[in-house]
């Protein structure tokens, strides 16, 4: 969170509420350094649903403070959905009445099946070059994302919806793979891997030493340091 990322506290001295969206997401760890961080005299108003994606490291604090008895209201009217027929199916998914929600989705010709996986994506990426307003793609997972990214680019480079003058960047993308506990570990480096530090600066790992874990980086100004993760996680 971008709050725990602060160096600094600049706010004025004065009561203030803070709103924790997608508070499922948060780990133990998170919540309590939140929590430590906030003045005594603050409220915070945490917002989300328990049966959503919960936090990658471990914990489930929202969770566990309604169980414990925190104070909870639920918004149980759907809002979103304007058509009469898409909320009655959604209003059943929103019951975990699964079967019934996608039955009505599938009566009301808002479900497709393509079993063939290339031919899914350039479905996907054809119908999304044809009314890209309002049209919002979800992937399970980063290889069919990028397989849809390349798709749909290339649909909108026929269309002449984007000029031919493309051009790449070297990117980073996250190690989703890695927990918390996986980060103190060097075994779990790979060499390459860059790794950004709290204060801003990057170094790219080199080697690992998993007896001893020692992690090797190289940094920006060509210098390598040897270090120990679980130390510096402390």
């Amino acid at each position: 969170m971008s709050f725990l990322a602060r160096q600094k506290d600049n706010e004025p001295a004065s009561r203030h509420l803070y709103m924790l969206d997608k508070s499922s997401l948060a780990s133990t760890r998170q919540m309590r350094a939140f929590l430590e961080k906030i003045k005594p005299e603050d409220r915070v108003l945490v917002i989300g649903d328990t049966r959503q994606h919960q936090s990658v490291d471990a914990g489930r604090p929202f969770q566990q403070m309604q169980e414990a008895g925190m104070q909870t209201s639920k918004l149980d009217t759907v809002m979103r959905q304007k058509d009469p027929e898409l909320l009655r199916a959604v209003q059943h998914l929103a019951a975990n009445e699964t079967e019934k929600g996608v039955g009505l989705l599938a009566e009301q010709g808002r479900v497709t099946q393509l079993a063939s996986a290339p031919e899914r994506i350039t479905a996907i990426a054809k119908d999304y070059a044809a009314k890209p307003e309002n049209t919002i793609i979800v992937s399970p997972d980063n290889k069919s994302r990028q397989q849809i990214n390349e798709a749909v680019r290339g649909e909108l480079l026929k269309t002449g919806t984007l000029a031919e003058d493309g051009r790449q960047f070297l990117t980073l993308s996250h190690r989703s793979d890695m927990t918390g506990p996986d980060r103190t570990w060097a075994g779990m480096y790979k060499p390459g891997d860059v790794v950004q530090y709290e204060r801003g600066s990057f170094g790219v790992g080199r080697s690992s030493d998993g007896p001893t874990n020692r992690l090797r980086v190289e940094l920006g100004d060509g210098s390598t340091v040897a270090y120990d993760p679980s130390a510096s996680m402390a």
